[in-house]
């Protein structure tokens, strides 16, 4: 293996024993999730966490209707459920 793949599978390694070490100390709880778009040089469907403004999922997407923003928060539909977040957050 390389030097460079063995520090990047390092840093990988380190940063998911940190969040793992970090999630046991974590109380779960609920998080709301806000739609918003921007449009550079297309429309760009973006999810965010309304308490930390943290961008959670940003895609692009040619259309912006149910179906579009179902598929676009799939990913973090999925994160936040296996991290212990309420469904419900998630509804419309």
């Amino acid at each position: 293996m390389s030097q460079r793949l063995f520090a990047e599978q390092a840093v990988v390694e380190f940063s998911e024993e940190g969040k793992r070490r970090l999630a046991e100390q974590m109380p779960h709880r609920s998080i709301t999730i806000c739609q918003d778009e921007t449009f550079h040089p297309e429309p760009c469907l973006v999810a965010i966490e309304q308490v930390s403004n943290d961008i959670l999922e940003e895609q692009y997407s040619t259309k912006r209707d149910v179906e579009a923003w179902t598929m676009a928060c799939c990913w973090t539909y999925a994160l936040a459920s296996s991290t212990g977040c309420s469904k419900a957050a998630f509804s419309a």
